[in-house]
């Protein structure tokens, strides 16, 4: 009767670690991370879509929008994030767009991970390192990130 046990149990291990295995190798979705804050007559709003497989970042996709009647306001932000994005937008596959319509600022970045010189992209901001785990950008550490920020995250498979 021991012996049936102990080889059931065996057998339902093996299964276990195979199937887990498995999940972990193929496993691949979107993280979805959103923040929001509001002040006075303005509004912010960032949306980050990271499309990840085997627990690293391959893709990102970013939108700010900044809302306001305060049409000067979104025109001194956008020249700001166009100085801030100048920097990134020399390295390829990284691109940010900055536009204004009406009393909406939208800035939309695309970044993809998997074909990005990570080298450039921490020599143009340090604070990429902290999500890079094994020379590719961690889901885990990213999410972190952007929780410690403020948003709410949740993963779409």
């Amino acid at each position: 009767m021991k012996k049936i046990i102990v080889s059931v149990t065996i057998i339902v291990l093996l299964i276990l670690t195979v199937i887990i295995g498995y999940n972990i190798k193929t496993y691949s979705g979107i993280l979805v991370c959103t923040n929001t804050y509001n002040e006075d007559d303005i509004s912010f709003k960032t949306t980050y879509h990271v499309e990840y497989k085997k627990r690293y970042a391959t893709k990102l996709v970013s939108v700010e929008t900044i809302k306001t009647q305060e049409i000067l306001l979104l025109k001194d932000y956008k020249t700001n994030l166009e100085m801030t994005y100048l920097r990134f937008n020399e390295i390829p596959h990284y691109n940010n767009t900055i536009s204004i319509k009406g009393d909406t600022l939208t800035s939309k970045t695309i970044i993809n991970y998997s074909k990005i010189d990570l080298n450039k992209l921490i020599k143009v901001d340090s604070s990429f390192n902290e999500v890079i785990k094994n020379n590719k950008v961690s889901i885990s550490k990213l999410k972190k990130q952007y929780v410690s920020t403020g948003a709410y995250c949740k993963y779409k498979n």
